[in-house]
């Protein structure tokens, strides 16, 4: 009889011990599969994060984690991340995203405060502050850029704040460069585009983004400024494409092939009109209606405008579905045309 029960207890604990074995794997089995889907497979990514959420949030499975929290935060940040960089998402996905931003900050505020876990206190807090900010920062980005949710006051507040409050360098520079976007286009505050150049290099101070370098780019090869710089354009340009792997290499190719900057924003426009007229690409109609931006908010003409709009529309047309950045060019579109409406 005493046989029988040391049997059964020690098939209990292999029983539990497999079953904790089995359930942290699998949570991890399914990170990793995330983290490999290609690139642009957004089911499954988004498949894989909802199954792995759905064994980190369950209080049973918890005890199988030595400190699950933040490996939930660490989930939920990434299935927001996922669904706010595919345009195509349904509305119940941004919905649950935007639940989960909100939710990662009131949590992660409450553990980090609260935190009496037995590993690394410092780490564990710094792990969850980090997905607090950058959390932050996304929610910001989507308030600009995301036409169901629109809200360019907390896009600004929430951009701003992290931009000032954050200790990671990472983060801080994101939210000065995106902050520096809202400047240079004048959608969210008043078009200003010294503001964002300083704003562009304060991010660059603070740490390397190749979304900054790019942005910076655009200064010295043209506008009114900054002195233009070909070789300070060209090695921003090279980081830009180096770092990113970038798709748009409109100005890099035409500086490489025209070896200077242009003399005048009359030949600087024709020299993208005949850039794209070769290469029949969305990112030199991009490249055109940022000049034609920086045009009619210096003119206030109705002409630049619809000019404007003309050259984003052929733009918006030319990019594909599942490309983020439709959301964008769609956001700047949306506004331009209700300028129009003011005219």
């Amino acid at each position: 009889m005493k046989l029988i029960i040391v049997i059964f207890i020690l098939l209990f604990l292999t029983a539990q011990s497999f079953s904790k074995d089995n359930m942290r794997n699998y949570y991890f089995f399914l990170i990793d599969k995330y983290e490999t889907c290609p690139k642009n497979n957004f089911n499954c990514q988004i498949n894989a994060l909802e199954e792995a959420l759905e064994i980190i949030s369950l209080k049973e499975n918890k005890k199988f984690f030595k400190n699950p929290k933040p490996l939930e935060i660490y989930t939920k940040f990434e299935f927001n991340a996922t669904v706010f960089r595919n345009i195509e998402a349904s509305l119940d996905y941004k919905k649950k995203a935007l639940n989960y931003r909100k939710e990662i900050i009131k949590e992660g505020i409450d553990n980090y405060k609260n935190n009496n876990s037995t590993v690394d206190l410092t780490n564990t807090e710094n792990q969850i502050r980090y997905y607090i900010d950058a959390t932050k920062v996304n929610l910001g980005w989507m308030y600009y850029t995301d036409p169901i949710f629109y809200d360019f006051k907390k896009s600004f507040e929430l951009l701003n704040d992290i931009s000032k409050s954050s200790k990671f360098d990472e983060i801080r520079s994101v939210a000065l460069n995106n902050l520096g976007v809202l400047y240079s286009e004048g959608i969210a505050v008043s078009y200003d585009p010294k503001k964002a150049f300083e704003l562009f290099n304060q991010a660059l101070d603070a740490d390397f983004n190749d979304f900054n370098v790019g942005n910076l780019a655009r200064y010295y090869v043209y506008s009114k400024q900054v002195e233009p710089n070909y070789f300070k354009a060209l090695e921003y340009l090279k980081k830009d494409f180096i770092y990113s792997g970038s798709e748009n290499i409109v100005l890099l190719s035409i500086l490489l092939d025209k070896k200077r900057t242009p003399a005048s924003q009359k030949e600087f426009i024709n020299w993208l009109i005949e850039y794209n007229q070769k290469h029949d690409d969305y990112n030199s109609l991009l490249e055109i209606s940022y000049v034609y931006q920086n045009i009619f908010y210096k003119s206030k003409k109705k002409k630049d405008l619809e000019t404007l709009i003309i050259y984003t529309e052929k733009a918006l047309s030319k990019i594909t579905e599942n490309n983020s950045e439709r959301v964008q060019t769609n956001s700047s579109l949306k506004h331009y045309k209700n300028l129009l409406k003011n005219f």
